[in-house]
């Protein structure tokens, strides 16, 4: 009799313990995004800090060299976003501009504008798109459609994944650390102008810093179709509400 008591006890500790972890496990999107909220420093202090001031420094890998670069970027997402990156090539110094502001798109080369076609004008604002995604701010409206896709693992360490789908744009899949909640990886397809063709992009982040009780990634790592393409390290971050449209003219 003691021996079938003791028997049923243990039974139901396990069948406890294996329903908490289904629990854990079924944990829907939405949980996960509050937490998510709560460890950037909570969903009204990041969704007040729409706009930002970025400046860092990182490594393009291509198939014919290795080009080191400086950065300076600046967006108030959805729809304002500047990217500047400097660099040197076969001893030519390169400025480069990328620039969206509503529905215009464009790139400048060393002050000059730069044709661009339907498909790297749909990249720029998919590029920004993503963007305005890894900073959860948008992710509470109803337009997004969003689905779980379990449980993975991101640089050795368990993480929750939620795939994002909106109409007229490309599904993108973000990862949060199962722990932390932190975003540890984004994936999506991207258009690589050099191939000229769609290829699986991914995008990690690490090393997150606090300002003003708000997170965010200091290092980043960009893999193309599982091959490094780039890595890049924020020097300086600012985050604000708002930034003068002075700042987004070419």
């Amino acid at each position: 009799m003691i021996t079938r008591i003791a028997r049923d006890i243990v039974l139901t500790i396990a069948g406890l313990l294996v329903l908490a972890g289904a629990a854990r496990a079924q944990e829907s999107p939405k949980d996960l995004l509050e937490r998510a909220y709560k460890a950037q420093g909570g969903y009204d202090k990041i969704a007040k800090l729409k706009a930002t001031l970025v400046k860092g420094k990182g490594i393009i890998y291509l198939p014919v060299a290795e080009v080191s670069f400086t950065s300076e970027g600046a967006s108030q997402l959805p729809d304002k976003f500047k990217s500047t990156l400097q660099f040197e090539i076969n001893s030519m110094k390169v400025t480069q501009v990328q620039l969206l502001v509503g529905d215009k798109a464009t790139i400048l080369i060393n002050g000059n504008a730069q044709e661009i076609d339907d498909n790297m004008k749909k990249e720029i604002k998919e590029q920004v798109y993503v963007e305005h995604l890894t900073s959860l701010i948008p992710l509470r409206d109803s337009k997004f459609t969003l689905t779980s896709l379990g449980e993975s693992k991101i640089d050795g360490k368990p993480a929750l994944g939620i795939k994002i789908a909106s109409k007229d744009h490309r599904d993108v899949s973000l990862f949060f650390d199962k722990e932390t909640a932190l975003v540890v990886k984004a994936a999506y397809q991207a258009y690589d102008p050099l191939a000229m063709k769609e290829v699986a992009q991914e995008q990690f982040y690490r090393d997150y810093k606090d300002q003003a009780g708000i997170k965010y990634p200091t290092k980043s790592l960009v893999n193309q179709d599982g091959k490094k393409f780039m890595e890049i390290e924020v020097t300086e971050y600012k985050g604000l509400e708002k930034l003068d449209d002075a700042v987004f003219k070419p």
